[in-house]
C-alpha cells in the first residue's frame, strides 16, 4: 500500500538560515508537492508538519497537508 499527501512548502528553511529564526519570517519556495509513503501518513489535512521539501531537498521543511490520499 502507498499512500500519498499533497503539501504546500509555504516556509522552508533555506540555507543559511539559524534555528532561531521563526517559520513565518522565513521565506518560501512556495511549491507544492506530492510525498509518497509506504507506512500512512503521519498527518491530516491542513496539518503543519516536518519532512524533506522533494523541490528544494530542504530536510526538516515546514509543510502544510493540502489533501492526504490512501490507498485502501
Amino acid at each position: 500500500m502507498t499512500d500519498y499527501i499533497r503539501a504546500r512548502h509555504p516556509c522552508p528553511e533555506n540555507d543559511g538560515f539559524s534555528d532561531d529564526i521563526p517559520d513565518e519570517q522565513l521565506p518560501g519556495c512556495g511549491e507544492t508537492v506530492l510525498i509518497e509513503y509506504r507506512e500512512a501518513p503521519p498527518v491530516e489535512k491542513g496539518d503543519i508538519f516536518r519532512d524533506t521539501c522533494p523541490s528544494c531537498k530542504r530536510h526538516n521543511a515546514r509543510l502544510e497537508a493540502l489533501a492526504v490520499h490512501r490507498d485502501d
